[in-house]
């Protein structure tokens, strides 16, 4: 479903950037202003894809609606960014998360300080080739990731109803682990996995932490919109 609902995307990149040559003063626009419009058109696409996915898990209709929106703020970036890298790691083995189109970011089109852009881009699928993952271990690893319960809007019963979630896709993806992996691997590749929920939740922290501080410097991108400043809120 992903990959296919990227076609569209492209679609929509395609037609982008072909409107944005036309309106070019130079007919011929930089490489990087090229990708700044191909990101924005990203960014919305993933994340409200990811809204969709979370919109079929089975505990989802159960939320009350101030609770599905705490959910999906909370835990929709780091679900995104893991879909989009897998989808690439998997694709093609690509050292960097590519863009439906084919567009992708190289080691030299950002700062090397700007941690924020190289974990999102670079960061997670390198850990995803140290772990080795699979299909399996990423499903699992993603519902895991959606089931947050610490948030002090859920209510109690929300907050134990999401910790059994969890629970149980830790529990199944432990044992998919030790079966395939074997006794003497399974234990370190299953920590490996769960660390990287850990090492994504800082990450996202530093992406909305940057987010609202270009928000109250008023240093507005093309992709700034209210759907991404409620995504991006704490």
């Amino acid at each position: 479903m992903y990959r296919s609902d990227c076609a569209v995307a492209s679609a929509s990149i395609f037609h982008v950037v072909c409107r944005f040559r036309r309106h070019s003063s130079t007919g011929s626009p930089s490489i990087w202003s090229l990708f700044k419009i191909i990101n924005s058109i990203f960014q919305h696409f993933i994340q409200a894809y990811t809204i969709e996915w979370l919109k079929t898990l089975s505990f989802f209709p159960t939320l009350r609606e101030c609770e599905k929106f705490l959910l999906a703020r909370n835990v929709t970036q780091a679900v995104a960014y893991l879909t989009a890298a897998f989808d690439s790691y998997e694709r093609t083995h690509s050292d960097v998360t590519i863009y439906p189109d084919g567009t992708m970011l190289t080691q030299g089109q950002h700062l090397k300080e700007s941690t924020v852009e190289h974990n999102k881009w670079f960061g997670i699928i390198s850990r995803l080739k140290a772990i080795g993952m699979d299909k399996r271990e990423y499903v699992l690893l993603k519902a895991i990731m959606a089931c947050d319960p610490y948030d002090d809007g859920f209510c109690a019963q929300t907050r134990e109803m999401l910790r059994k979630y969890r629970e149980k896709y830790a529990i199944s993806l432990m044992s998919y682990v030790m079966a395939s992996r074997g006794p003497d691997k399974g234990p370190y590749a299953y920590s490996q996995m769960l660390s990287l929920i850990n090492w994504q939740k800082a990450a996202i922290a530093k992406v909305k932490n940057t987010y609202f501080l270009l928000s109250a410097l008023k240093i507005f991108t093309s992709s700034h919109t209210q759907f991404l400043d409620e995504v991006n809120s704490f």
